[in-house]
């Protein structure tokens, strides 16, 4: 697929930003529990604080995207930048606990922007490709930043992460310039006034719902997230290492695997599943993520190998990867003119923020409670619930202005009952 330069723009800045967040977000916790000293406590309350920045980040994203995409994208990177910056300098449990909050509402804040501007930049038939590279490069950037993390950190010293915090700061400095010159802010400002000509700017999530199909297309984002992301900081390292005992050199080669399989085989997914209908990509999600829980819960059951399970059941998990997250955005913005797009990715944004927000906590209870086999239960049960909703996706509705342009993701989807 031939990208033009804003698309290429928007997608190189968007993956150096992951570059800067992968940098520090996996050394959070230890920073403010280990170096500075306060314990795991304020560690985790730190985490806290950033989980519910994100969600403040995605709801704010969703009320200013519309006015200015490409100032929210690059100002949310400036944000990045400040914060990371505040970070460094820091002293005293609650400015640390302050900092962790604003870096939240920071890295939070521009997504559906940004997924506003590459849905307006993508040829309709070719939305799956470019999100199908935004999760590569998402996802790259991400570990390329833990892996130079990993390798930098000090966390023998109160201050040992000062460095990482600026280097953090200026490569989202330059990530702000890149989404920056990627913009076009007259094309911004005729979307704000083509949205003001539909209805207004305005959106709400109230009016989403009622538009056919797009309930259910945020059932099944917020089950499927359920299930999968939103376990795999928590619920799901406990099953392999606790519940299966398998070790941690061999969840640290499952992860290594899946990661790496993500990353090289979504773009081929993606153009061989180009002119699959997206109710049937989701539903082969759906199912991949059912095999791959089953996989993982066979040790439990039989005496099969954890080592060998785990590691083909993140292979499965991984495949279902590939087609989910490059068909989920476009899928929902198809189904409200193209005016209104940022407002349903800032739903999209702030419902997979809150699952994997609150999943993770609610993922450790069930397992404390319930133990590892009520656990597979329960994520076996949010597959399945996602299987049954794609039988319920639409067609596109058709807005008051006349017929939403169709793009080849929901062109032969079924018609509701």
């Amino acid at each position: 697929m031939r990208i033009n330069a804003p698309l290429a723009g928007l997608l190189a800045g968007a993956g150096i930003g992951a570059v800067s967040t992968g940098i520090v977000l996996p050394f959070l916790l230890a920073d403010i529990g280990t170096a500075h000293g306060y314990g795991t406590g304020a560690g985790s309350t730190a985490l806290t604080a950033l989980a519910v920045g994100t969600i403040l980040g995605s709801y704010a994203g969703g009320k200013f995207a519309p006015r200015s995409h490409g100032a929210v994208a690059a100002g949310s990177k400036a944000a990045v930048a400040a914060s990371m910056v505040f970070l460094a300098f820091a002293s005293g449990l609650p400015l640390l606990l302050l900092g962790c909050l604003l870096l939240g509402v920071s890295i939070s804040l521009g997504r559906p922007a940004i997924s506003a501007m590459l849905l307006r930049h993508a040829p309709a038939d070719r939305r799956r490709d470019v999100f199908g590279w935004f999760f590569i490069l998402m996802n790259a950037g991400m570990a390329a930043g833990a892996g130079y993390g990993g390798l930098a950190a000090d966390l023998h010293h109160r201050h040992g992460m000062r460095g990482l915090y600026l280097t953090a700061a200026a490569i989202s400095i330059a990530s702000t310039v890149v989404l920056a010159a990627s913009a076009r802010p007259g094309r911004d400002q005729a979307a704000a006034v083509a949205g003001k000509k539909v209805g207004g700017a305005r959106f709400s999530v109230v009016e989403q719902l009622r538009v056919p199909g797009l309930s259910t297309v945020f059932g099944i984002h917020l089950v499927l997230a359920l299930a999968f992301y939103a376990q795999f900081n928590a619920g799901l390292p406990a099953l392999i290492l606790t519940g299966l005992h398998a070790g941690t050199h061999v969840f640290g080669i499952a992860v290594a695997v899946n990661a790496c399989l993500v990353a090289a085989i979504t773009a081929p997914v993606v153009a061989i599943t180009r002119s699959h209908r997206a109710s049937r990509l989701l539903a082969g999600s759906s199912l991949l993520w059912i095999v791959g829980w089953l996989l993982l819960a066979l040790p439990l059951w039989t005496s099969a190998p954890a080592g060998g399970m785990v590691v083909t059941a993140l292979v499965v998990l991984a495949i279902g990867e590939t087609t989910f997250a490059p068909v989920m955005t476009p899928l929902a913005a198809s189904l409200v003119p193209d005016e209104r797009a940022a407002a349903v990715t800032a739903t999209m944004a702030t419902i997979f923020t809150t699952a994997t927000t609150i999943g993770p906590v609610a993922g450790g209870v069930l397992f404390a409670i319930a133990g590892p086999s009520g656990f597979v239960y329960t994520q076996l049960a949010l597959c399945v619930a996602a299987l049954l909703l794609t039988a319920r996706l639409p067609r596109p509705a058709k807005a008051a202005t006349g017929e939403v342009p169709v793009p080849a993701d929901v062109e032969d989807l079924p018609t509701p009952t």
